[in-house]
């Protein structure tokens, strides 16, 4: 009876359905469920209206075109009309992509963890007509199943009935969900940080996190293996780092994550060998991943991944006029992976008495399949294509054969290419058009492709023909069948100018961040988001980087390489490091992509005065050939008395030690500073200062400690004596 619900599902033609509102959605994950028989309304006014007006609570559906699971949704769920019948006559239901509102969906997704669900997509929520939610879950099956999870109707009748008979308590509870939200994250007194130290704090967290055995970084309660460029970018900047790189880029290169037919890298795989891929390709990850084997790779067969990265960019995702598409779906023909799988007896059809050779360096992984997808019963056992060597990817033999069999690759992915092809997401989508610009420019460069430059100056040119508005300064999210839609949002701003740079287009950066400071700045020197803050229950969380550079590191990036010629954005670009600072010392090893675009003697300004000097001041300290050499960073806006003080009654900075006396102690030479409290200009220091203490042969001290007093133009902190050296 499943098999046959399921056969009926799958060959309903779209055109017997009555097409909804969708059907003209400038999105092809909207338009996929146009189709359904529920009454879908896209995100907006007046659907809220609606349900303010019915009474009724609203059911959210947030996802994407390549997501697996909300496909088999739309297959399951909102194709059965007797489930429309339920959705339609108890709620408001709003189908929202989330690719073109990630403030949307950054804000349900922290919602949907608050309310206990573990995230992930679809994401579905139940909201008051005020957009405020109740309850969440992802992925609900039909009927309640073998692993205790509700069935979808089961969910829909509980949340109904809940909803008419104690409407009161959900709302309470949508109210309290939002009061959590609207509540900025608590950051603990936390000293100025010398970037170098924050860079090794998060390098420490991420080398915590690798595989060791297998390469990458291990996901916090399971199994996935994902890309994480931004982590592996980072984790370069050491050698226990790039080693991890460099085993990682090993380890995908080698595996099922990798198409090795038609070049690129699918999302993720479930299991933590690299073996069990989810097979959507994104722009995102093939573009960051086309710049780190290319300009990180040291050895043939990263290069021939970069340049198969590449030729993939190019073949499947690029639109004739320039610019790249989202995304590949993951399902063809009714079934994950079903494109990019095969089984021995194809193989062997296919290559004939090459297959033999093929075979050996080629091997075949089977996959587990999934519980809740009836279509595996459809399809005959596939396998997906990996290299057997599973180690070492520099070996010159394994390049070699690899190289050698460039021709039955190519005449696999041919017979491939007949198959039923995964659906494409056509969307071009600004901020992730800036990543593939800049890593096509970059990899050209290095790799020496200059069709891959020029790849990258066309999508930089059609983005700014289609997408940026001149006359009134603003830049579009995206561009659809030829129409520029949406305002575009931070990270499209700055990941774009970011890519203007990668080419050479300088004045067109300078214009964009110029437009991008006047439009997101606010009042703390930070930078929002959205231009939609009205629309939001609650502010969209600062979450750090995700799979891609977030918003405010990319805009920090983006000024402090533009302040190189342009020295007005410099001020801008330390007001907007200095706004995030707090949340990035707290949590460094959320922020990767910001760290590793900082310079390494820099310092985040991050200060509690109500801790005294202490508060404002960090010191660090290293022993070198019988000196020690002690580090003062100096929160911006503060300083510290020289030594010698300018008056008696100011405390100077002071270096004392137990256990052994130096024979000398050098301060550095002090600046002068006319504060509001004196008449005269005071001896002080500030930034990033260096105090070294010589001692004698065999000489070394038990404790050393500094003290100091930090005052600003108007008032004077309390002094701290700051341990620097402890050696017992």
């Amino acid at each position: 009876m499943r098999r046959l619900l399921w056969m009926l599902l799958l060959f309903v033609p779209f055109s017997t359905m009555a097409a909804n509102r969708l059907a003209t959605a400038d999105s092809p994950y909207l338009r996929m469920h146009a189709g359904n028989p529920v009454d879908w309304y896209p995100w907006g006014d007046e659907a809220f209206e609606k349900a303010r007006r019915e009474g009724k609570p609203v059911f959210l559906s947030i996802g994407y075109s390549s997501c697996y699971w909300c496909r088999v949704a739309e297959e399951t769920l909102y194709r059965d009309p007797r489930i429309a019948a339920r959705m339609n006559a108890g709620f408001i239901n709003v189908k929202l992509d989330r690719e073109q509102r990630p403030d949307l969906d950054r804000l349900y997704m922290n919602a949907t963890r608050l309310l206990g669900g573990s995230g992930g997509w679809p994401n579905n929520l139940f909201l008051t007509p005020e957009r405020k939610p109740f309850f969440a879950g992802s992925y609900f099956p039909p009927a309640d199943d073998d692993f205790g999870r509700p069935g979808f109707t089961t969910v829909l009748t509980r949340i109904e009935k809940s909803w008419r008979m104690r409407r009161a308590e959900a709302e309470a509870r949508a109210d309290s969900v939002a009061q959590a939200m609207r509540r900025q994250p608590t950051v603990g007194a936390v000293p100025p940080a010398p970037t170098f130290l924050l860079r090794q704090t998060a390098r420490q967290e991420l080398l915590r996190r690798v595989d060791t055995e297998r390469g990458g970084l291990k996901k916090s309660g399971g199994s996935v293996k994902f890309p994480q460029v931004p982590e592996l970018d980072l984790l370069l900047g050491d050698a226990k780092g790039a080693a991890a790189v460099r085993q990682t880029l090993d380890a995908m290169a080698l595996s099922a994550l990798r198409d090795h037919l038609g070049g690129g890298f699918h999302r993720y795989t479930i299991d933590p060998g690299w073996n069990q891929p989810h097979f959507e390709k994104m722009l995102y990850d093939n573009a960051q991943l086309l710049r780190l084997f290319a300009t990180t790779g040291n050895n043939g067969l990263h290069r021939t991944a970069a340049r198969e990265t590449a030729d993939f960019l190019l073949r499947e995702l690029q639109d004739h006029a320039g610019g790249f598409y989202a995304s590949l779906d993951a399902v063809s023909n009714g079934r994950e992976g079903a494109y990019y799988l095969w089984n021995e007896e194809e193989i062997r059809a296919t290559l004939g008495k090459r297959a033999d050779r093929f075979l050996a360096v080629y091997r075949l992984v089977p996959l587990s399949g999934h519980q809740d997808d009836p279509a595996e019963e459809l399809a005959g056992p596939r396998a997906a294509l990996r290299l057997h060597a599973t180690q070492r990817a520099d070996d010159r033999k394994l390049s070699m054969q690899v190289a050698g069999l460039a021709p039955a690759r190519a005449e696999l992915l041919r017979q491939r290419a007949s198959r039923p092809r995964p659906a494409r997401d056509d969307k071009i989508i600004v901020a992730w058009n800036g990543l593939a610009i800049e890593a096509l420019a970059v990899a050209g460069a290095k790799l020496r492709e200059p069709r891959l430059i020029d790849a990258a100056r066309k999508a930089a040119n059609r983005l700014w023909r289609d997408a940026w508005e001149p006359a009134n300064g603003r830049l579009r999210q995206a561009i659809f069948e030829g129409r520029p839609q949406g305002d575009g949002f931070l990270e499209d701003y700055a990941l774009f100018g970011l890519g203007l740079l990668a080419v050479g287009q300088r004045e067109r950066a300078i214009v964009l961040a110029d437009a991008m400071l006047a439009r997101f700045g606010r009042t703390d020197g930070g930078l929002a988001e959205t231009v939609h803050a009205a629309e939001l229950f609650a502010p969209a969380p600062e979450s750090g980087d995700g799979p891609y550079p977030a918003g405010t590191s990319a805009a920090y990036r983006l000024l402090d390489r533009l302040a190189q010629d342009a020295p007005r954005l410099r001020a801008r670009a330390d007001k907007l490091l200095a706004s995030i600072a707090p949340l990035v010392a707290s949590a460094p090893d959320r922020w990767p992509a910001l760290l590793a675009s900082l310079p390494d003697k820099a310092a985040l300004p991050v200060a509690d005065p109500s801790a005294g000097s202490a508060g404002v001041v960090m010191a660090t300290a290293r022993w070198q050939g019988g000196r020690l050499v002690v580090t003062l960073d100096i929160a911006q806006g503060w300083h510290v008395n020289a030594n010698p003080a300018s008056f008696d009654y100011l405390i100077p900075t002071l270096l004392e030690f137990s256990g052994a006396a130096p024979l000398t102690v050098h301060y550095p030479k002090a600046v002068r500073f006319r504060a509001a409290f004196a008449k005269t200009e005071l001896n002080v220091y500030s930034g990033t200062v260096i105090i070294e203490a010589q001692f004698g042969e065999g000489a070394r001290p038990e404790r050393a400690a500094l003290r100091v007093q930090a005052c600003s133009s108007e008032v004077c902190l309390p002094p701290a004596d700051l341990r620097v050296l402890t050696t017992r």
